[in-house]
Parts: structure tokens; C-alpha cells; sequence
């Protein structure tokens, strides 16, 4: 067993779990990167553009 299938029962024990194709997976990373503002320079995300934040 690799990994990767430890980690998906670990998970399956919490509730569902869906592993995704590749290409289902580059859709979901596309539409989060057009929807998501970042800084490319330290490659995380730029909370200043964001309109809609929680803070804690």
C-alpha cells in the first residue's frame, strides 16, 4: 500500500473522500487561481485584494 492510499483510508474514516483525475484536478486549480488574487512574488494570497474576508 502506497502513501497515498494510507492517507485516502485514514480519510475515509472522517467521511467521504473523492479522488479526482488530473484533468478534473487542473479545473479545480485553474478556477481557483482566476478566482483567487495571489502574489506571484511570494506566491501567496494577497488578502488586500479580497472584498469579502472573515478575520478571527
Amino acid at each position: 500500500m502506497t502513501l497515498f492510499d494510507e492517507c485516502i483510508e485514514a480519510l475515509k474514516r472522517e467521511g467521504e473522500v473523492i479522488v479526482l483525475s488530473e484533468e478534473e484536478t487542473n479545473e479545480v486549480i485553474n478556477e481557483f487561481e482566476k478566482s483567487v488574487p495571489s502574489d506571484p512574488l511570494v506566491a501567496k494570497v494577497d488578502f488586500t485584494r479580497i472584498s469579502r474576508k472573515k478575520s478571527n
